[in-house]
């Protein structure tokens, strides 16, 4: 049940993320509502739901774009493979981890997603994707990993497996 109910999450975020998104765009930068959901599963939930979701989120947000289709997934790989070592790792993965996983996933997941638009022919500049795209992003990504992880949290108590 509660794989559904993340899949169902998921999907909802990337569409929100490729329709909405696009209209509260400040300084560049937008929140990446499903790396924040996947981060928050991440941490809360199992590795296994935690890549579904990553590959899910991501082909539905690479649909919805002009990206080239599985980079999303293969940008939000790396995070959920971090974020499983280090919880491993530690006795116990809390918030200011999340926090931690936020700004350096933020900065990541976005140079993943500017070297394969660089490869797939988008011309970007890297100094002007990074100040005016990254680092509002990352604002934007601290505002919402907190309602983000909250929900995440209540959900995978309620729905335990």
């Amino acid at each position: 049940m509660r794989t559904l109910l993340a899949f169902v999450l998921v999907v909802l975020a990337a569409l929100l993320q490729a329709t909405f998104n696009p209209q509260i765009r400040v300084l560049g930068g937008e929140p990446n509502l499903v790396f924040l959901l996947v981060l928050a599963w991440a941490a809360r939930g199992t590795f296994q739901e935690a890549v579904l979701l990553a590959f899910i989120g991501g082909i539905c947000i690479d649909l919805l774009s002009a990206g080239p289709l599985g980079l999303t997934t293969l940008a939000l790989l790396p995070v959920i493979y971090a974020v499983d070592t280090v919880r491993e790792q530690l006795f116990g993965f809390g918030f200011p981890l999340v926090l931690l996983f936020t700004a350096l996933g933020t900065i990541v997941v976005n140079a993943i997603l500017f070297v394969g638009a660089s490869i797939a022919g988008f011309s970007l500049p890297p100094v002007a994707a990074f100040a005016y795209t990254i680092l509002p992003t990352m604002v934007y990504n601290f505002v919402g990993i907190l309602p983000t992880y909250i929900v995440v949290r209540r959900l995978a108590r309620r729905f335990a497996e």
